[in-house]
């Protein structure tokens, strides 16, 4: 009843297969979901509920199984390049779908059909409405013609190719045509507006001082493989207010030396062998940068406005190829950034899932989103704004020593190394250090009730912080070489757990090596280098998941401070070995005021 997410992968409903009751249908890069109805011709999909497209594809299929229907309630388009399959040979097929509704950076191609719009359909009931005869961000391929068009729709006959292009710039071309160019090097030779322009094989050329504008914002570069580039060096092209797409399904690279300029953003969805070339460092459009497929590259410095957010989705490549680019944000979400040699500084960053492997730098924030998981390894010294986990995974190899961390609620925080100004967790966030196991360190760690720390041990005489490449055997631990503030109180509702995980030789959930239940341990998880503030024995809750994998009773560990060092202890006799009771260890400033009590015997601390 809840979302089914396909990433990298195939899920089919056939048979009996069905989603009826999957509220919504999430597809991500590398996902495709068909509905096959060869065998039996059900309902597949929930009428009301909606497919999220983040890139992936949606098949509808039937193989002479007799007429049929798919319906749901929203297709929306949020990110990325998707794909939408009908076919039933000999028979009618429709998917029908409430509302079509999207969100900037997103586009979606149909596969080439000639039963569609005909036998076969895929029908809007809103969202959907030409601008001047074409949705500039869709395509399909006519295979009569060899060359990519734009989708047009109408409530009849759903999603078909459109018709009717003007084939020249010259008199016939004007705000509301369509243009198609096909073969060599057409050019503009006066400033123009037109509706939407296909490159057909051809390259764009501009006298000086000429301006193209594109009213729709459609751009589609098609063509076959003839061994050269495709350029695109009119001296500007306008988008107006529109959102600028272009789309170049073609075999070349296609290098683009025109200034850009408008306010509605410009998404760039590349299906070519080289990639989108930016080889113009004077664009100025805002409205932000959408890269939703392929590789888009620098070919100068600045390529991209530097006052634009730039925002990677459906698995594309920003490549910086050597050169420099500062923009205001990036976005990174289901893609990657490769910088060949070059710098990217961006005023804050958002990042959700992948392996972040490049340089970064900057004072913005950094915030990691989404439900997956990221992983931080690049060379991030430059970078010295904060990081704010708000939802999933985010695992550190590498050092953020300038940075302060913040993990909110329902958000983890994994990895080894050394990072962190100061680490904040919120209630209902989960740490889990190491390298199972492993050792971070940190500046200054605050920990709040309801938060979680997950320690692993898998040798009860190895060593803290071991490193499992060297072969090292042992329990995580944390090098706080600051303060720890404990904000967890004695309250069912606001402690602060600890789970006690234990791991067996293949760092699998398991027996531990070395243990022995008849003696007593003690393991330090923490060592401060300044004060530990708050501390109270009751404030922790202690949560076993070592007895059922050792031959134990439950219920005999205990927590303890030593010295500067936060320590687990096992009793076999579960005797807390720190009998101080509650263990309370006031606050520095309270410490003075009591030593003059102390000296009479009045007040007295234990701490072992």
């Amino acid at each position: 009843t809840g979302t089914v997410r396909i990433k990298l992968s195939s899920l089919g409903l056939s048979d009996s297969g069905s989603l009826v009751s999957a509220s919504d249908v999430v597809m991500k890069p590398g996902g495709y979901l068909y509905c096959d109805n060869y065998g039996a011709n059900v309902n597949r999909l929930n009428d009301t509920g909606t497919v999220t497209m983040r890139g992936g594809d949606l098949g509808l299929y039937g193989y002479n199984s007799g007429a049929m229907t798919e319906t749901i309630g929203t297709l929306h388009l949020e990110s990325g390049l998707g794909g939408i399959f009908v076919y039933n040979d000999g028979y009618d097929t429709t998917l029908s779908v409430g509302a079509l509704t999207r969100d900037k950076g997103a586009t979606f191609y149909v596969d080439d059909n000639s039963d569609l719009g005909g036998k076969d359909k895929i029908i809007f009931g809103s969202g959907a409405t030409p601008d001047d005869g074409i949705l500039p961000f869709t395509n399909i391929y006519d295979s009569a013609q060899g060359v990519y068009l734009f989708a047009t729709h109408d409530g009849t006959n759903g999603i078909t190719k459109s018709s009717g292009y003007v084939t020249s710039l010259g008199a016939e071309a004007n705000a509301s045509s369509n243009v198609m160019l096909s073969g060599g090097s057409p050019a503009v030779t006066e400033t123009k507006a037109i509706n939407s322009l296909i490159l057909n094989d051809a390259s764009l050329s501009g006298s000086a001082g000429t301006a193209l504008t594109v009213a729709s914002g459609g751009v589609i570069v098609s063509g076959s493989d003839t061994g050269g580039v495709v350029t695109i060096s009119v001296p500007t092209i306008q988008f107006g207010s529109a959102e600028g797409i272009i789309q170049t399904w073609n075999s070349d690279p296609v290098v683009i030396t025109s200034k850009i300029s408008g306010s509605g953003g410009v998404t760039f969805d590349d299906w070519s062998w080289g990639g989108i070339v930016l080889n113009n460092n004077t664009s100025d459009y805002t409205g932000g940068t959408y890269i939703c497929y392929g590789t888009l590259r620098y070919g100068t410095d600045n390529a991209l406005p530097v006052n634009n957010d730039v925002t990677v989705t459906g698995g594309a490549t920003l490549a910086l190829d050597g050169h420099n680019a500062t923009v205001s944000s990036l976005s990174l979400l289901d893609g990657w950034v490769s910088l060949g040699g070059g710098t990217l500084t961006a005023g804050a960053y958002t990042l959700s899932s992948g392996t972040l492997d490049f340089p970064l730098s900057g004072t913005g924030l950094l915030t990691k989103a989404t439900d997956e998981t990221l992983t931080i390894d690049g060379y991030v010294s430059a970078f010295t704004g904060d990081v704010d986990v708000t939802a999933g995974k985010l695992v550190v190899h590498t050092s953020m020593s300038s940075s302060d961390c913040t993990v909110r609620s329902g958000a983890t925080l994994a990895g080894n190394g050394a990072y962190f100004k100061t680490l904040t967790l919120d209630p209902g966030s989960i740490y889990e250090p190491g390298d199972s196991p492993g050792m971070q360190t940190v500046e200054n760690e605050v920990w709040s009730g309801g938060a979680k720390l997950t320690w692993e041990i898998n040798d009860a005489n190895g060593i803290a912080g071991p490193d499992g490449g060297l072969g090292e055997t042992g329990w995580d631990w944390l090098n706080i070489t600051g303060d720890l503030t404990i904000l967890a109180t004695d309250s069912d509702s606001n402690r602060f757990d600890i789970d006690i995980t234990s791991l067996d030789t293949n760092n699998q959930l398991g027996e531990i090596a070395g243990f022995d239940n008849t003696d007593d341990y003690k393991w330090t998880i923490a060592t401060f280098g300044g004060d530990i503030i708050g501390f109270n024995s009751k404030a922790f809750n202690l949560i076993d998941n070592f007895s059922n994998n050792n031959d134990m009773p439950a219920s005999k560990f205990f927590i303890g401070v030593e010295g500067n060092d936060l320590k687990i202890a096992y009793s076999h006799d579960g005797i807390d070995p720190w009998d101080s009771g509650a263990g309370e260890v006031p606050e520095p400033s309270t410490l003075l005021l009591l030593l003059p009590l102390a000296a009479f015997g009045v007040w007295r601390m234990k701490r072992k």
